[in-house]
Order: structure tokens, then C-alpha cells, then sequence
């Protein structure tokens, strides 16, 4: 996500943050969890916090401006979130880093759904919105959240904690591959855009081939605007997005699934 300057990058496989500040220069890493991850693919995999979301928070909801990040909920081992408070100029506070249980989000959602796999997490107003991934027999959702109840459980002071609605999205199929929400961000007119991608996987922990991806925008009142697939088939994992005098603008990073594989920055106007 990108704000005042700062491009912030989450990785699902990594225990840092990375801050840009400019499109040359090299990021910069706060840590977020003690520890390094194992090199194998395998073992690398399977204890990743996964974390998949990344959330501004505006000082006034928040007590200090800060970014929150997600795991998927996919697992055990991936229902934890993360507080970093940002500091002058944007800065990461990486002293004052803490991580926070998703286990109230969970408790709620667990029974109503097959298998959790949260993408995508923004703030509209006094309102905080989940993306539930889809797949193959069920449908992408969007969960909204009261920003008081949200902050909460941030906050590690709430209790089982549902949505308070929810929207359900059918984004169609690439090679008979459906599309999932892989990311979500907030415009200032109330809209929000995301990206979906096409994964061939047979479940929310397992990876798979890339058919294709889209970008698309919902308005204020949640119904699909626009739907805009991608020139190239790129596992695009993150988004912001910008409303400007031509269109929307959007910054997208991929996901190539291997450490030795660089993410790669991508821009589009719609």
C-alpha cells in the first residue's frame, strides 16, 4: 500500500515489512516477528505467517496512525495479526511492533464458511472490510466490520466478533479456473478496487498455476462496477489505488511463490 511517499510492502513468507521511498531506491525492513523462516519450500511454507493483508489506519480511529496486517486464517498457525505504528515521515516504530490474536475474527466466521483465506483488508469511514478468497463451490465475500468492533479486537479486548454484513461476488472463470479476491483497497469517493487471480489450487493452503488475473472496481453501494483482465497472466497479490482527473490509478505487486524470484511493481490506468 502507498501513503504519504511510502510504498509498504507485507510478504506472506517473510518476518519483515519493507518501506520504499522512491521507485530507485533500495527498501528498508522493520521486523515484525522474532525469528527466520527455513529456506526449504516446503518447511518455509508450511510455518509462514502468511501474512496477506496490509491496512492504513488514520490516527484518529487508531490513537497514532498505523498499519495493520492480516494472516490468511488459513491455518492455525496463520490467525495472528500485526500493529506497526509509523513515525515521522512515515517511518515504521519497530520498537513499539506487537502482534494481536485473530481468534474473535475466526470464532465467527469458522462455522459459515468451508475454509478461510482472508486477501484483502481497507477502511472506508467508520467501516473496516475483510475479502474472503473464493474458489471452486464458493463465492468471494466481502465482510464489513464496525471500525469500533475491528478496533477491538486489534486492541486484544474483544470476544467473538462477526461481521456486520456481508457481500457475496461471482467473478467468473479463466480456463475454467475461478477468480479470487486476492486484494482490496479503498477509493475516496466510497468505491473500492481489487485484484482476483485465477489459481489452479485445490485448496486455500496449497499453490497453483496462474491462468490469468483482473482488476475490478465495486461502487458505494457494493454492486460490481467494472471487471478488467490483465494483459499478462500475473499472480498479482497487493493493490492501491488513487482517483485521478483520467481514471483510477493502481500500483500492483506480484507473487511469483519462490524466494528467489523478485515481486515485480506493476501500473495501470482505469
Amino acid at each position: 500500500m502507498c501513503k504519504d511517499g511510502n510504498a509498504y510492502v507485507l510478504a506472506d513468507d517473510e518476518h519483515h515489512l519493507a518501506r520504499f521511498q522512491g521507485a530507485s531506491a533500495p527498501g528498508l525492513l522493520c521486523r515484525l516477528i522474532e525469528g527466520d523462516l527455513r529456506h526449504r519450500k516446503g518447511e518455509r511454507k508450511r510455518h509462514k505467517p502468511d501474512f496477506e493483508t496490509l491496512c492504513w489506519l488514520p490516527s484518529a480511529a487508531a490513537q497514532g496512525a498505523v498499519l495493520i496486517g492480516l494472516g490468511s486464517c488459513s491455518r492455525p498457525s496463520r490467525r495472528r495479526g500485526v500493529v506497526v505504528p509509523l513515525g515521522a515521515r512515515g517511518a515504521p516504530d519497530e520498537d513499539r511492533v506487537r502482534t494481536f490474536d485473530l481468534e474473535p475474527l475466526c470464532a465467527a466466521l469458522d462455522p459459515q464458511l468451508d475454509a478461510l483465506n482472508i486477501e484483502g483488508c481497507f477502511c472506508i469511514g467508520d467501516r473496516v472490510t475483510l475479502l474472503q478468497r473464493g474458489g471452486r463451490g464458493s463465492d468471494n465475500l466481502a465482510l464489513h466490520y464496525r471500525l469500533r468492533d475491528f478496533l477491538a479486537v486489534v486492541e486484544g479486548r474483544a470476544g467473538r466478533t462477526a461481521p456486520q454484513a456481508a457481500s457475496a461476488y461471482r467473478l467468473g472463470l479463466i480456463d475454467g479456473v475461478p477468480l479470487g479476491f486476492t486484494d482490496g483497497a479503498a477509493l475516496a469517493d466510497g468505491r473500492w478496487v481489487f485484484t482476483c487471480v485465477a489459481e489452479d489450487s485445490r485448496d486455500a493452503y496449497a499453490d497453483g498455476g496462474c491462468a490469468g488475473a483482473a482488476v475490478g472496481v465495486v461502487g458505494a453501494d457494493g454492486r460490481l462496477e467494472s471487471l478488467r483482465r490483465l494483459a499478462e497472466p500475473l499472480k498479482v497479490e497487493g493493490i492501491d489505488a488513487r482517483l485521478r482527473a483520467g481514471g483510477i490509478d493502481v500500483v500492483m505487486v506480484t507473487d511469483a511463490d519462490d524466494p528467489n524470484q523478485p515481486s515485480r511493481l506493476v501500473g495501470a490506468r482505469l
